[in-house]
């Protein structure tokens, strides 16, 4: 279970990155890390879907979709 719970967290670092970069210039020197949030929830999750006009993530978590507003990250 921890695997799983490990492998989340880093899809969820990589997700975070990602609006980050989104929002800000980098610099010469590459990528680096801004924020890391823990979106957390209950089960795996099955599929990530983003929908950049309304800045949202959407996350498909076995019975339930977890959505996740890029502004609020």
């Amino acid at each position: 279970m921890k695997s799983c719970t490990r492998r989340f967290s880093l899809v969820c670092l990589f997700v975070v990155l990602g609006f980050a970069v989104s929002r800000v210039a980098l610099p010469a020197g590459g990528y680096h890390l801004i924020a890391k949030k823990v979106l957390g929830g209950e089960g795996f999750w099955d599929c990530l879907t983003c929908d950049s006009g309304a800045r949202r993530l959407y996350i498909s978590r076995g019975t339930y979709v977890m959505v996740v507003d890029a502004d609020s990250v």
